[in-house]
């Protein structure tokens, strides 16, 4: 019966809300509040805690080799690879996502007008960090959602989605003036 139990918890690993608000907490709390899962002492280090938030396998191996020393220091030892700084990882995506949405929420899911869609999206059209499709099952997903299939180069998002969602800014700030961006001047414009 034990058994059972035991084997449930590990099927079921808490996942990124795990560590509490990320909005709120920092990073040191997060590591020590993920060790106290693991019922570690210490706290786990900053790979440890990033490679169990971005990749589900890892953090249910985690779980998983609780009761087997060798095998937890080994993957402990050796967490998984950050994505590269130039590109998002899934785990990054997914919460900004979810922070993206709280904020949505908090203005009552408003959508922005036609009109600024469109100055938008020609904005982005224009700009050298839009990107065309690729491999990312997160991107694939939303371009079968009916999203689009272009995304950010510097935040990630699929840029239909996000033109779309009024509480939404561009992250191309202007070097000499950071209260501009390409989407705050399309929009300035539509106000003229």
């Amino acid at each position: 019966m034990a058994q059972e139990n035991r084997y449930e918890i590990v099927k079921n690993p808490p996942m990124p809300g795990f560590v509490g608000d990320l909005d709120t907490i920092d990073m040191d709390e997060a590591r020590q509040r993920f060790a106290d899962l693991l019922g570690l002492d210490a706290p786990v280090s900053q790979d440890v805690l990033i490679g169990a938030i971005e990749d589900p396998l890892y953090a249910t191996h985690l779980f998983a080799s609780r009761d087997a020393p060798h095998f937890f220091e080994m993957l402990t030892a050796n967490p998984p690879k950050a994505a590269l700084a130039t590109e998002k990882s899934p785990g990054q995506l997914l919460l900004q996502f979810s922070r993206s949405m709280k904020e949505w929420g908090r203005a009552g899911f408003r959508r922005a007008s036609k009109e600024i869609v469109e100055a938008r999206l020609t904005a982005c059209m224009n700009c050298q960090h839009l990107q065309g499709p690729t491999g990312s099952i997160l991107k694939k997903l939303a371009s079968l959602a009916g999203m689009g299939d272009h995304t950010c180069g510097l935040c990630g998002c699929v840029v239909q989605a996000k033109a779309n969602i009024a509480t939404e800014t561009c992250p191309k700030k202007d070097p000499v003036d950071p209260s501009l961006t390409p989407w705050s001047r399309a929009e300035a414009a539509l106000a003229r």
